[in-house]
């Protein structure tokens, strides 16, 4: 069973075709995996709203009528 050579976990999907591809799921990673060799590893950095917290709502900036003196 192939590990993700990134992370090391096991939660790894392999596709089966002329260039087999692999997956991590723990990390994102890809690669291909040609027997027990491991060539064109990439590590996907995708945009991670985890862990960002609540959106703050911004002040609104009111603009106050002001009676002018003219």
């Amino acid at each position: 069973m192939p590990r993700c050579p990134l992370c090391g976990s096991s939660h790894v999907t392999v596709l089966d075709s002329l260039h087999p591809q692999a997956f991590c799921a723990s990390c994102g990673a890809r690669w291909i995996q040609d027997g027990r060799q491991q060539r064109a590893i990439k590590q996907v950095h995708e945009p991670s709203f985890i862990g960002l917290g609540p959106r703050r709502a911004q002040p609104r900036l009111h603009r106050q009528q002001q009676d002018w003196p003219w």
